[in-house]
């Protein structure tokens, strides 16, 4: 069975990342299927009882995958076809008690004193003055380009404050996809982008979520009453003459 580590390991640590695998060949070991796609099966693996995702990920030899299963959802941001995110709805109650959590806060957090870029903090989005959890990207004296966790979207804002540990180290909520592309399109049009942006209705509509993919961006399969979203958007694209071309 071709099988996968959930786990995103960078090209310069793959020698030590493998050298760590190599003893497992002949010992014996347990495995947990986490996800199967129609690429390929994710398991994790343990030996003696211990985790091998963890040991890597403990030794910074690689980043766990944003791994969730197959379901309904909304966009919560959409840059593009290729970069685009979404909240599952068996999140949601997890997103109203945040929200619940930050709106009590009343903007009264105590003032970050060393930030860094990185770090999860609460900020405030100048488009309707709310406060929101978000990610530092950037620091520029004392303006913070930050990216929103539960929805995507990205800001500069020069409030920020500290969160509660407990809230900063709950995962963000929303998920950062790209739409699997046929093999026979050349490129996602602006027409097609626009198509989507109309399917969605800045997060009105209900799609089912199917994993494809995992990497940095996890690619994914889109469906809106049960059809699949690529077959509304793929007579608004150039297409190849012959279907040799790999996805991307």
């Amino acid at each position: 069975i071709s099988c996968s580590l959930p786990l995103l390991v960078e090209r310069k640590l793959e020698e030590s990342a493998t050298e760590l695998l190599m003893p497992l060949v002949d010992a014996e070991i347990k495995f947990e299927i986490v996800l199967c796609t129609p690429s390929k099966t994710y398991v994790e693996i343990f030996s003696k009882n211990k985790s091998i995702s963890q040991q890597l990920i403990e030794k910074n030899l690689a980043k766990r995958c944003e791994i969730f299963q197959p379901g309904p959802c909304f966009t919560s941001h959409i840059n593009s076809l290729n970069d685009f995110y979404i909240q599952l709805e068996e999140d949601q109650i997890k997103l109203d008690l945040i929200a619940k959590i930050m709106e009590r806060a009343d903007g009264k957090f105590e003032k970050v004193k060393n930030p860094q870029k990185g770090q999860i903090v609460a900020a405030k989005f100048s488009d309707d003055d709310s406060w929101y959890r978000a990610l530092i990207e950037e620091i520029n004296g004392d303006v913070f380009a930050v990216k929103f966790i539960e929805f995507g979207n990205v800001s500069e804002t020069k409030e920020i404050g500290v969160l509660d540990e407990k809230i900063s180290e709950l995962p963000q909520m929303s998920k950062h996809c790209r739409l699997l592309k046929p093999k026979n399109l050349i490129n996602f049009s602006e027409a097609a982008e626009s198509k989507f942006s109309e399917i969605c209705a800045n997060g009105a509509t209900v799609l089912q979520v199917k994993l494809i993919k995992l990497d940095d961006v996890t690619t994914v399969e889109l469906f809106c009453d049960g059809k699949n979203i690529i077959d509304s958007l793929a007579s608004l694209c150039n297409v190849h003459d012959n279907d040799n071309n790999d996805d991307y």
